[in-house]
Parts: C-alpha cells; structure tokens; sequence
C-alpha cells in the first residue's frame, strides 16, 4: 500500500538521511516507488542464498513441483508472466486450487 502524501501519515516511517545508499525494490510510476535502505550484510546474505538456490536448481532432478498442503506460497504463469501465488486447496496429485 503506498504511503499517504500528507505529513500527518509519515509519523511511523523510518528516515533516510540525505545521501544514504539506497535499493529501489518496486515502482509504478516517477512519484510511485519503493525502497529499501541498502544493507551491505544483507546483500551478501541475498547474494549467498541465491547461489545456494541456484546450486539446487542445478542438481535437482525433480521437473515440477506439488504443493503439499493449503497455504503454500508457489508460482503460477498467467498469460505468459509468472506471478506469486497461495494454494486455496489440494484437488488431485496433479492439481490444486491457487489464487
């Protein structure tokens, strides 16, 4: 949810001093956008994970992946782009019901 323009709904966001490193993790538009003050630890840690998982990938036999139960977090391609999905529900081996 984007943040209110007006003052009086910015008492709780944190501040970035002028000249802060910063990541920009999402935008819709110019005036629109998301950061994340950058984090030289955390990057290395993103870093570090993302080989650990690509090491995974790379070894791994399995060709598709089941979701085990409600609740899961998965990815569904619609319309030719892949987008974050929760399984609602188990309909088969094969299937299930996501939104």
């Amino acid at each position: 949810m984007p943040l209110p323009l007006s003052p009086s709904g910015l008492e709780d966001v944190k501040k970035i001093e002028v000249g802060s490193a910063v990541n920009v993790v999402h935008f819709n538009t110019v005036a629109d956008f998301y950061i994340h003050v950058k984090d030289q630890n955390r990057e290395k840690a993103f870093c570090d994970l993302m080989l650990r998982l690509k090491d995974e990938c790379v070894n791994c036999s399995v060709t598709s992946y089941l979701p085990k139960e409600s609740g899961e977090v998965v990815a569904a391609l619609r319309k030719k782009v892949w987008h974050r999905a929760a399984v609602l529900g188990i309909i088969s081996t094969a299937a299930c019901r996501i939104k």
